[in-house]
């Protein structure tokens, strides 16, 4: 059996809620982090991450909705860390991009698993 039929594999059950289970608490994680670090700190690379793993092991509609909530997190992260000075306007249109980025990234993960999967 070669790699790209390895990693194409989907995981038992109980692996995968493994998988589910440490992708939101790293989430949940990186969102903490994200409200308690000064702003001129970048997030993008620690949110993207557990919305990847979860995209290739498990599926795209829980990758989904990992990407929601760390998109949340990063909106209420924004908002505390400039106190509500922020313009509503900016602040919606980065939530916006930045959940494109993570549903985007998600959705090309696991078309790239679907195609790796029928090689013969």
């Amino acid at each position: 059996m070669n790699l790209p039929t390895l990693l194409c594999q989907r995981p038992t059950p109980l692996t995968q809620i493994g998988i589910w289970a440490a992708a939101m608490v790293t989430t949940g994680l990186v969102g903490y982090l994200r409200m308690i670090s000064p702003a001129a700190y970048e997030f993008h690379l620690l949110f993207l991450l557990p919305v990847l793993a979860v995209a290739w092991f498990i599926n795209l509609s829980r990758a989904s909705m990992l990407a929601v909530l760390a998109v949340v997190l990063w909106y209420l992260a924004e908002r505390q860390l400039t106190g509500g000075g922020l313009e509503r306007g900016p602040l919606l249109f980065n939530t916006v991009l930045r959940l494109g980025m993570l549903l985007g990234a998600a959705w090309l993960l696991d078309r790239l698993r679907i195609r790796l999967g029928k090689q013969p």
